[in-house]
């Protein structure tokens, strides 16, 4: 009889993602691709951490906050959305364009375990900001044993 590995769905599934993203940060980052490819446009991130929490900072300018999707699974932040066309562009004949639209998705892995029910999300002038609280580790305890 053959030896049947159980089959993770959770785990293809993240490495795929994975792969997925490293694949677009290459293609995105590399000069020989870079002016070949179709433009994709990834907003840019920056994560920082205080004791108390991770902080996740996202360039998003022209987007409204209801375009903007934020979801945290497995120690994962996922930001996605799409940012539309200005509503005049369907009448204008275009001779260059470099202003993105369309849709975008970053993830990334959080650095440590998060509150998912504290987390709180700030939408400004251009600029997504995610506060995630750190999960507070139960520290250690020692048991006495009562001997009878």
């Amino acid at each position: 009889m053959r030896n049947i590995a159980p089959w993770r769905k959770k785990e293809v599934s993240a490495l795929r993602e994975e792969i997925e993203d490293m694949f677009d940060c290459f293609f995105r980052e590399h000069p020989v691709f870079g002016s070949s490819l179709p433009s994709n446009w990834t907003p840019s991130l920056d994560v920082s951490q205080t004791p108390e929490a991770v902080l996740v900072r996202a360039e998003l300018p022209g987007m409204k906050a209801e375009d903007i999707d934020i979801s945290l699974h497995d120690n994962f932040l996922t930001i996605s959305g799409e940012k539309k066309r200005h509503e005049e562009a369907a009448e204008e004949d275009y001779h260059q364009t470099e202003c993105f639209c369309g849709g975008f998705r970053r993830r990334i892995r959080l650095p440590f375990p998060v509150d998912a029910d504290a987390v709180q999300a700030e939408y400004k002038n251009g600029i997504l900001k995610v506060k995630l609280p750190k999960r507070q580790r139960t520290g250690s305890k020692t048991i006495a044993i009562n001997v009878r």
